[in-house]
């Protein structure tokens, strides 16, 4: 399974980390495909615990699956970014496929609810910061937790606990990834400061869970510079990121933003250039778009060195 998947990853992922429809075809995604990916990663993830595929879940997730859904909520098919030199990230004519991408586009949101908690043994385990709330059964209880969140945009989750009955500490493993590594976080409980440790990409720490508790975890996230998924497809250029994000420039006439570059931070992961005054803002939601407005979305993330 790794083989086939490394092979998927250099052969047939967009560099918006969605899907060529066949391989040697990058004509337009699949959000079918899209989810297929999400679930696969998370599931490797699951199975092996090496970080980097939990990394690639994030990067799918935010970049792939969320701009493939459109306005009226269902979910629809984009450019291969990436392919034939297509610097874009837009939407196909094929703008919405309700009878299949829409399903599984759904699919695709009720896992990421399900993938947001994982339990074992007086382990609870972040894999996302989704917000919501769970209800959390041990041996000695339980607890039921409300998390806040503020990721991707900044590094603040917040965990409230609603209620307990646990008699026994608990260990919280809050995802700490390459972008975000753990000795950058800053984890409280009522304000006072836990210590935290690393281990398998996590940041760790062991607490009570009281009713009313409040747990807060900070940690950096900021513009950064990112290889192409595949660098042999395009050599010579280069995407940007914060965090899981890609961040791109609005409009459909390509434009030069070098890797040596120096930004301003405009707020809400968007990223100002100092000398030409050009904004990197993370792929739009097309969501929340009216339906022409996201039909004529055009994003580039693919730039030269």
């Amino acid at each position: 399974m790794r083989t086939r998947y490394r092979l998927y990853r250099t052969q047939a992922e967009t560099e918006h980390h969605a899907n060529f429809n066949w391989f040697g075809r990058p004509e337009w995604t699949e959000p079918c495909a899209i989810v297929d990916a999400f679930l696969l990663v998370v599931q490797l993830w699951s199975a092996t615990g090496e970080a980097d595929y939990l990394e690639e879940a994030h990067r799918i997730f935010f970049n792939a699956l969320a701009h493939a859904q459109r306005p009226n909520g269902g979910y629809g098919c984009d450019l291969c970014t990436g392919g034939r030199g297509l610097l874009l990230v837009a939407p196909h004519e094929y703008f919405e496929a309700p009878w299949c991408c829409s399903m599984r586009g759904t699919e695709g949101l009720v896992r990421a609810a399900q993938f947001g908690w994982f339990t074992d043994a007086d382990e609870i385990t972040l894999p996302f910061f989704f917000g919501g709330a769970a209800q959390l059964e041990f041996a000695d209880g339980r607890v039921e937790l409300r998390q806040q969140s503020d990721y991707p945009l900044a590094g603040r989750v917040q965990l409230q606990v609603a209620a307990s009955t646990l008699t026994r500490p608990k260990t919280l493993r809050f995802f700490a990834p390459s972008w975000s590594p753990a000795d950058q976080f800053r984890i409280t409980c009522n304000g006072v400061v836990l210590p935290v440790t690393a281990a398998n990409g996590f940041a760790v720490v062991t607490v009570e869970l009281s009713a009313g508790d409040g747990i807060v975890a900070e940690f950096p996230l900021g513009l950064e510079v990112l290889p192409l998924q595949n660098p042999a497809r395009l050599p010579g250029y280069h995407r940007f990121g914060h965090g899981p994000l890609l961040l791109g420039h609005d409009g459909g006439e390509p434009v030069a933003l070098p890797a040596q570059a120096q930004f301003t931070s405009a707020g809400s992961a968007r990223y100002r250039c100092t000398a030409t005054g050009r904004l990197l803002a993370p792929l739009p939601a097309l969501i929340d778009l009216p339906e022409t407005a996201a039909k004529a979305v055009q994003t580039q993330i693919l730039f030269t060195d």
